[in-house]
């Protein structure tokens, strides 16, 4: 059995054809999860999450500036199959 947080951040910025553009997230939240591991190797893995997800982006074309913030929480579902050596 799997318990914990997750805590990531992202970051994405562009400077192409006179428009310069930054965006900001933030995503926090606990998960649940079990693995299991056949004698064989097979492996599979399943969590699940809930996240806060907080964005914020910015735009300018040297003249003009736009700006949008967004929040809210989601439910995650993680399957992952595979082997393990």
């Amino acid at each position: 059995m799997q318990v914990g947080g997750e805590l990531i951040y992202m970051h994405a910025s562009i400077d192409a054809g006179g428009v310069s553009a930054v965006a900001d997230g933030l995503s926090v939240g606990p998960f649940l999860g079990y693995k299991v591991i056949a004698d064989f190797g097979f492996t599979f893995d399943c969590q699940v999450d809930y996240q806060f997800v907080g964005v914020g982006a910015s735009a300018t074309d040297g003249q003009t500036m736009a700006s949008a913030r967004s929040s809210n929480g989601t439910v995650l579902l993680n399957l992952n199959v595979g082997w393990s050596f």
